[in-house]
């Protein structure tokens, strides 16, 4: 939930006397709130869209998805230089922190450009789709967190509705499973990853790390694990891709381009993202990440002309719901879990004195018995 100092203010007119409110406080805010979800779609299926055209033309996904974090990390790198944002102060023992989150950062964002590259972007939406049940079962696996009955049922959907889709999706690969299977594990090991570190002290995990800088350190650390790593695996036959590429596209001016402007769209979705989650209830911002998926499922299948078969479609439309039903589910046992540590008592219980008749050398009839008899049966044993 926000502060009141997150909800944007009204616009008015003042004099010396008096001010004329122009726009109230709540429609300046929905206004602020929407402008967000806007920002944050489009950004995504500006991702979506440059990503894919950059690995359709240069057949070197590894190097392209380097490039892409490589573009973030100077971007976030220019913030910080010019004082736009204030720069995090990163300890050697921070970075052994934060080391282990930035590489499966980077094996996630490698994985999912991977994906993209053998198969197509919605296939990719729908198998990302399955997410959340990779994060409850690290949850347990890692952070020995309980997983309640309704939230393993709440799974069944995007299980269900991921395998129709992967069976019957004409634009199948089993390179885009993998990679999209392997994006997902990675991510979901970085968020629990990241969790524990928000919980250590700032020497262990750094100074000035809000959520915006801990991601713009992350996007770093994987533009500097991601260079070797690309170079080791696509490095002999960079030359020879390249060539073809340029060929296609005189100069290659136009791939860099593609592989800048998704650099920045990605950095910049993710940014936004934060944003709109900071600004608004959690269920909202399931909602709008579910509709967010279907966004760049259509949007793609538009662009790059991809078929889906009925059952494909029916697959994709249960685990992209499911995803939005397990958000439900998590939530509603997040709120009820802060209504019971609230129902708990805030004082501990006294301990018994001497006289009181639960004394604990030589209790009464009434501490015995008492307890279990109604208040008037109890009389005079009651506590004073």
């Amino acid at each position: 939930m926000r502060s009141k100092d997150d909800v944007a203010p009204a616009i008015a007119t003042c004099d010396p006397d008096q001010c004329t409110t122009l726009i109230p406080s709540d429609t300046v805010q929905r206004a602020k709130v929407g402008s967000y979800f806007g920002l944050w779609f489009a950004l995504s299926i500006g991702y979506a869209v440059f990503n894919k055209r950059a690995t359709n033309a240069l057949e070197l996904p590894w190097l392209v998805a380097t490039g892409t974090v490589v573009v973030g990390s100077v971007f976030v790198q220019l913030l910080w230089l010019t004082g736009v944002r204030e720069r995090p102060h990163v300890s050697t023992a921070a970075l052994r922190t934060l080391l282990p989150i930035g590489i499966f950062h980077a094996i996630g964002h490698l994985a999912g450009t991977i994906g993209t590259t053998y198969g197509s972007v919605s296939f990719a939406q729908v198998v990302k789709a399955a997410g959340p049940v990779y994060a409850c079962v690290l949850s347990v696996a890692v952070l020995g967190q309980a997983v309640s009955s309704r939230v393993w049922l709440s799974l069944l959907p995007i299980i269900g509705g991921v395998a129709i889709a992967t069976v019957k999706e004409l634009s199948f690969a089993w390179g885009a499973l993998i990679g999209a299977v392997v994006s997902d594990l990675a991510l979901a090991l970085r968020n629990i990853l990241s969790k524990q570190a928000m919980g250590h002290g700032s020497e262990e995990r750094g100074y000035d790390m809000s959520p915006a800088n801990m991601f713009g350190v992350l996007t770093c650390i994987s533009a500097a694990v991601s260079l070797p790593a690309a170079l080791l695996v696509e490095g002999r036959v960079a030359r020879e891709a390249w060539a073809a590429a340029a060929a296609a596209a005189p100069g290659g001016g136009a791939i860099l381009a593609q592989i800048a402007a998704a650099g920045v769209f990605f950095y910049s979705y993710s940014e936004v993202a934060m944003q709109a989650l900071a600004n608004v209830h959690p269920v909202t911002h399931a909602i709008g990440n579910t509709l967010r998926r279907v966004v760049i499922m259509v949007v793609c299948m538009a662009v790059f002309r991809t078929p889906m078969t009925t059952l494909g479609a029916i697959g994709s439309a249960m685990a992209i719901g499911g995803a939005f039903f397990y958000a439900l589910t998590r939530h509603r046992e997040k709120l009820a879990e802060q209504r019971a540590q609230q129902e708990q008592p805030a004082a501990a219980e006294r301990a018994p004195e001497w006289g009181d008749p639960c004394d604990p050398w030589v209790p009464s009839w009434a501490c015995l018995v008492g307890r279990w008899l109604p208040e008037w049966a109890a009389g005079g044993g009651a506590r004073s």
